[in-house]
């Protein structure tokens, strides 16, 4: 079939491909204004910032180059750095933070959530009220979980995005606002309570610890009034010294060792255990856990040798050096442990904020879907095509009728 003969059959069926044409756009058109339910798109955008060490950390930092025989101090079970992104999202993917936010909104009411509100014959009969209200919770929260996006930033967008889509354009602007803020608060109060338990484990080690030191300091001055014994050779000094540092990196070792295998019994228990952020976090904690016991053995295996050398001296001398050794190590840990404790305190009055709002959701006035140009385009282009095929087919049935 050639050209001419295609404007042919174009001009003789052109008030049918016009009408049908017409027809299928006024269809699309009526079934997007009065029949599908537009959605509005509300959306923030929040500046994570940096990961904040506590005071506590940064003092660790500053106390590791005077304090030669504790060895690495950040593994003294004193949290590092924490990645202020992977507590973010974890949070902002937990049902926590959506069973929270849908009790304050009336999401209910919204079509795109009545439809998951809808319950058999049966369950009306058997279920009581209480049964009802938690199922409608898990309905609710299932469903928000859907229609709201948490999108992290990425080489194109610096900052951390949440959208919603809903049917009412003020409730998806309050729905994103109302994440935001308690997303705040439950960092707040989750942060607050991390550091409440550390102050009081590191009061609790600190309050031992003195009662440890006093009783060695009293040891130490009993053995030397009772031998008028004051002093070492430097030979054994230095050997004391030795070993005090080993069991203190020991100490530092073993402490670090609890609170990795704690963290990952913690992270196999997360709501986020699946997510890309917690596998890199899990394959780290065993690389670190790994070579934390690689280290304990190291540990170890010296100071068993130094041990074997301190039983070379005489019976009165060893005596002295383990008492020595054990009010050094007690007393420069009871010093770590003291700074600790105050910079905790002092960690606590300071408000930590993970992240700032860059652009607080707004009410939209648009719906972002349908979008009803290209809908209608699209219609348009389809309807056409569709009355052309039908003309053919006629056109071509008629001229099979003719030469029949």
């Amino acid at each position: 079939m050639d050209l001419q003969a295609v404007w042919r059959i174009l001009r003789a069926y052109r008030w049918f491909l016009a009408l049908g044409t017409l027809s299928g756009v006024l269809v699309t058109a009526g079934l997007l204004w009065f029949v599908v339910t537009p959605m509005y798109r509300a959306e923030t955008s929040l500046l994570l910032l940096k990961n904040s060490p506590g005071g506590v950390s940064a003092l660790l930092r500053q106390l590791e180059g005077s304090l030669d025989m504790l060895g690495s101090l950040q593994n003294l079970g004193i949290q590092a750095n924490r990645s202020v992104q992977e507590d973010v999202m974890s949070l902002l993917k937990s049902r926590r933070l959506t069973q929270s936010v849908q009790a304050q909104l009336p999401l209910r009411a919204l079509p795109e959530f009545q439809r998951e509100l809808e319950l058999s014959a049966q369950q009306e009969a058997q279920w009581s009220e209480e049964t009802r209200e938690r199922f409608y919770q898990h309905q609710v929260t299932e469903r928000l979980q859907e229609l709201v996006r948490i999108l992290p930033p990425d080489a194109r967008h610096h900052t951390l995005r949440i959208q919603a889509e809903l049917s009412d354009p003020e409730l998806s602007a309050r729905l994103v606002n109302t994440y935001v803020s308690d997303l705040h608060r439950l960092m707040e109060e989750i942060l607050n309570q991390e550091e409440n338990e550390q102050l009081q484990y590191l009061k609790a080690q600190t309050e031992t610890l003195q009662k440890e030191l006093t009783t060695a300091e009293n040891d130490l001055l009993a053995f030397q009034q009772k031998h008028h014994t004051v002093v070492l050779e430097e030979e054994v000094k230095q050997r004391i010294k030795a070993l005090a540092e080993l069991e203190a990196q020991a100490l530092s070792a073993e402490a670090a060792f609890k609170d990795a295998q704690a963290r990952q019994q913690a992270l196999q228990g997360s709501v986020a255990e699946l997510s890309p952020e917690s596998t890199l976090t899990r394959n780290s904690l065993e690389l670190d856990i790994a070579g934390l016991q690689q280290r304990r053995r190291s540990l170890q295996q010296a100071q068993n040798a130094y041990t074997a050398s301190l039983r070379t001296l005489p019976s009165q001398g060893l005596a002295l050096a383990r008492l020595q050794r054990q009010v050094s190590l007690k007393n420069q840990l009871f010093l770590l442990l003291k700074q600790q404790t105050q910079a905790t305190e002092l960690d606590q009055q300071r408000q930590f904020k993970a992240f700032r709002v860059l652009d607080a959701a707004e009410v939209p006035f648009e719906p972002s879907r349908p979008v009803k140009p290209l809908w209608l385009a699209v219609s348009c282009v389809l309807s056409f095509f569709l009355c052309l095929l039908l003309s053919l087919i006629h056109h071509n049935n008629r001229l099979q009728k003719a030469v029949l």
